[in-house]
């Protein structure tokens, strides 16, 4: 049943495509190399991969909103864009969002080994999940790479009509996309409403020391904090935070 509605989905996505090439825009449905770009992060010294149904740099007055969804810990962007593009497809959605799947690659030599394309930021296995810098340059960090995907997508002269942003995420996404949501530096300024989408993270940082209390639904002071000292540092909660939140007070 499952090759059965993904055979549908594919065909189903492959009209809405070309129903979009006649009127003038070329939607990308692949989740390969033809519907990929590069994102220059930083000064430009490394870059990382995006999945996206239209390119980031070419003026198209069609999009009204955008949906960039975050992988879970296997780092398959690809998959996450079929299943982001299938979403667009069936709220009718496709000809006038711009679906994007960032790739946050990792191949720290252990757990993580991910190919690599050069010049190809490697992020840290665990700690992209929170904003933790790049292992292959240690002056962006995976919150950084959001950032300068959502700058793109602001700017007028690209994409004049974008009405929404939503960024969402599964699992290790999820836990990526409440953090960001916590601190990132471009919500109130790049002149796009964002809206979130956290869906099963196995974590979250909490904003201070209280935990929920499993008797009921109120917060309490956590009550095994001296055998759990760390219970309150990022990226649980906001102590001790590192690498893109590290110079943020608690009022960001």
């Amino acid at each position: 049943m499952k090759c059965k509605f993904d055979f549908i989905t594919a065909a189903m996505l492959l009209v809405c495509s070309l129903q979009a090439a006649e009127a003038g825009r070329r939607a990308c449905i692949e989740a390969n190399a033809t519907c990929t770009e590069w994102v220059d992060l930083g000064h430009g010294g490394s870059r990382s991969l995006v999945y996206r149904t239209y390119a980031l740099t070419e003026r198209n007055d069609s999009i009204k909103r955008a949906l960039v969804m975050v992988h879970g810990a296997n780092r398959d962007a690809d998959n996450y864009f079929r299943t982001a593009l299938a979403a667009a497809f069936l709220g009718n959605a496709l000809e006038d969002t711009i679906v994007i799947a960032p790739r946050l690659a990792s191949n720290d030599g252990r757990g993580c080994k991910d190919t690599l394309a050069p010049k190809e930021t490697s992020w840290n296995c665990a700690s992209w999940r929170s904003g933790g810098p790049a292992l292959s340059d240690d002056k962006v960090t995976s919150f950084d790479f959001m950032d300068d995907v959502l700058r793109g997508l602001a700017k007028k002269n690209i994409f004049p009509n974008l009405r929404m942003i939503v960024i969402a995420g599964h699992s290790a996404g999820g836990q990526y996309v409440t953090r960001y949501e916590m601190g990132n530096r471009v919500n109130d300024t790049l002149g796009v409403p964002i809206q979130y989408v956290v869906s099963n993270p196995s974590s979250y940082a909490y904003p201070d020391a209280t935990r929920p209390n499993a008797e009921d639904t109120r917060s309490a002071p956590f009550r095994d904090g001296r055998n759990c000292t760390t219970y309150d540092h990022w990226p649980y909660g906001l102590e001790g935070r590192s690498g893109y939140t590290e110079s943020m007070s608690d009022e960001e």
